[in-house]
């Protein structure tokens, strides 16, 4: 029995089940045939209208990298196939040369005038036969994009009827930038589907490339500034190559036409980013480049918008960047241009005066607040100097602002508190500071000093002594003005006073004394005294303040007496009998230390015998007596208060008196 041919159907399923099958003879399907008896066997060979690249992993496109042509297994018929290729961009225009990473259409149509089915395959290669481009998505039916060894192949799925040619279409991408001519390889095929490869019609191929495309001038695109600050104008890219893309950035924020690529600084964040230029859906479609947006701030504010011109200056708070510089108006004076600081007192008072403050670094900016300075009150008033209370109340004169308050501490009484009239009479005299404060916008304050002065009529009394003086205004009294006197005095304030002075003479009623013995008396006893050695520069003797003295060495001496508040000193008296009063022993006695502070001793000399000593105060009153014998040197000791004593000294019949001082 013989088989008939199989269908294409069955073919697949050659394919599919990819084994040995045994067959009786068919047309198509002699090859490998293998006779045992009746039978035959038949190794398959899968259909190549799958696509040798995908069936059989075969390039045939007779360019360098294939292993030879259709023609190999179809054998020619004489009539001739031919393949060609076209590259269309995205305006269906039929283009040579490609932009980096732009999306194409490549056409490739095979003809051959007898046959109405068709079959190709085709690549691209770059000069070191790398893959050129990507062919990315089959456009036509019976067309499939198969790969072998890291080469895309474009070839049938199927055969593709036509009448007397017919194209296949794919997507290509074309390569980044740099990488040169891309050559086009292919071979086309008509055939006949009479199940095997007699009477094909194989293209030639191996002719070299079909179609070369040249790579474009690469696409950039590029701003005029790497950095720009918001306060500059809209800006457009450069952009060289591709003109068709779209531009996007990252991170958010910059303001960008995603169009034309245009930035507009003033709308966008401050920071840096990156922009894209996408030209097409391949991975050399995108070139970036990075901008930067700064801004200066140059916002401020003053913390009010009206001052005063005696308000304390205010100096502006920077907001934003510092670093610029205040400006304004004629009629602003600053302290401190920098810091904003304004001398209102300087200041013409008027307004709104608008302020700007200007940054040039890192960038231009200019912000403005309005000002307004308002003239101050002028608080200035005047009164005279000084007044009496005699005088005319005085109105303040010379009230530069009228309608004030004028304000005095206690002893100024007011008539009126608001034209600053002064009650004289119901005021106390005394030095003042007179205060104004006005009522307008702008308060003032300012201050005079007077004087109200008093006028006095009043009487006093002096006491003088005989001797004495009094200095009454400008007259100089002495005991002759006893009694009253009166004068009229002008004050420094121009205020008249009328005094009165009962002037009284104390008299002195004695400045004598008297000497008892070695004692000097005071003969007045009715006054206060103290007693002054007139030896020593009239010197006061510690302690001596009776109305007698008895001096404990010979000298002179003197009394100061008070009496009625008025002081005299006596006559001084000199003392010289102090020591010895009656001495027979000749000049080997001497007594020492005289004065004593209570022990002395006696050397009686070659004269002595047995002695008798006694002392006795200056009354002859007796104290104490001692006994002497075989001794030349007689120590003795006063037990008595200080004063003056006497030592009565006896040894046969020689005897000796002597004044002792104890202090």
């Amino acid at each position: 029995m013989k088989l008939n041919k199989p269908s294409i159907i069955f073919q697949s399923l050659l394919v599919l089940l990819g084994g040995v099958i045994t067959f009786l003879h068919s047309t198509g399907y002699s090859a490998n045939k293998m006779e045992t008896g009746e039978s035959k066997v038949y190794v398959s060979h899968p259909p190549r209208s799958l696509g040798v690249a995908a069936v059989l992993g075969q390039d045939r496109t007779g360019g360098p990298l294939s292993m030879g042509t259709c023609s190999t297994c179809h054998a020619p018929t004489g009539s001739t196939t031919m393949i060609s290729a076209v590259l269309f961009d995205e305006f269906s225009t039929s283009v040579t040369s490609y932009d980096a990473g732009e999306d194409y259409t490549m056409a490739f149509t095979v003809t051959n005038n007898l046959y109405a089915n068709f079959g190709f395959q085709a690549n691209a290669l770059t000069s070191t036969n790398g893959q050129g481009g990507d062919f990315t998505t089959a456009l036509s039916s019976n067309t499939q994009i198969s790969s072998v060894g890291g080469i895309e192949y474009p070839e049938h799925l199927g055969v593709k009827a036509g009448t007397g040619s017919t194209t296949f279409t794919v997507r290509w991408v074309a390569p980044i930038n740099g990488t040169g001519t891309i050559n086009i390889f292919g071979v086309g095929m008509g055939v006949n589907l009479n199940g095997g490869t007699a009477g094909d019609a194989p293209g030639a191929g191996g002719g070299g490339p079909m179609l070369s495309l040249t790579g474009n001038t690469p696409t950039f695109i590029d701003y005029s500034m790497a950095t720009y600050c918001t306060s500059d104008a809209p800006n457009f890219p450069v952009i060289t190559g591709n003109f068709s893309g779209i531009f996007s950035s990252s991170p958010a924020g910059l303001t960008i036409d995603n169009g034309s690529g245009e930035i507009t600084p003033s709308t966008s964040t401050p920071g840096t980013y990156v922009v894209d230029y996408f030209y097409g859906s391949g991975p050399g479609a995108l070139v970036s480049t990075v901008v930067e947006i700064i801004g200066s701030d140059a916002a401020f504010e003053y913390a009010n918008t009206n001052y005063c011109q005696t308000d304390s200056d205010p100096t502006a708070t920077i907001i934003g960047d510092i670093g610029g510089t205040f400006s304004g108006p004629a009629g602003v004076v600053f302290v401190d241009a920098n810091t904003g600081e304004i001398d209102l007192d300087a200041s013409t008072a008027g307004g709104p005066y608008t302020v700007t403050y200007s940054l040039s670094v890192p960038c231009v900016d200019i912000q403005t607040f309005d000002v307004t300075i308002d003239a101050s009150d002028d608080p200035t008033f005047s009164y005279a100097v000084s007044y009496c209370k005699s005088d005319a109340d005085p109105l303040a004169g010379s009230v530069a602002s009228p309608g004030g308050t004028f304000t005095a501490p206690g002893g100024v009484v007011f008539t009126n508190s608001t034209t600053g009239e002064i009650d004289l009479e119901a005021s106390t005299a005394g030095s003042y500071t007179i205060t104004y404060n006005t009522t307008g916008v702008c308060t003032g304050v300012s201050t005079v000093d007077i004087v109200i002065g008093a006028e006095y009529n009043e009487s006093i009394s002096a006491t003088i002594c005989e001797d004495g003086t009094y200095l009454f205004g400008t007259t100089l009294l002495d005991s002759s003005n006893a009694g009253l006197n009166s004068q009229s005095l002008t004050s420094i304030y121009g205020c008249d006073s009328l005094l009165t002075l009962d002037l009284t003479v104390n008299s002195f009623s004695d400045n004598t004394t008297s000497l008892i013995g070695i004692t000097i008396q005071a003969n007045n006893s009715s006054a206060s005294y103290v007693w002054l050695n007139c030896s020593d520069n009239y010197a006061i003797i510690s302690g001596e303040s009776n109305q007698a003295y008895t001096p404990v060495a010979n000298g002179n001496y003197a009394v100061e007496i008070t009496e009625n508040g008025c002081v005299d000193t006596s006559a001084c008296v000199a003392i010289n009998t102090l020591g010895i009063i009656e001495n027979d022993f000749g000049g080997g006695l001497i007594v020492y230390p005289n004065p004593t502070d209570g022990a002395f001793s006696i050397d009686l000399g070659n004269n002595f015998q047995q002695a008798t000593v006694t002392l006795t105060d200056l009354s002859g009153k007796f104290i104490q007596s001692n006994n002497f014998s075989n001794e030349q040197l007689l120590k003795l000791e006063i037990e008595e208060p200080s004063g003056v004593y006497l030592l009565l000294i006896k040894s046969g019949d020689k005897k000796a008196i002597i004044r002792i001082a104890k202090e």
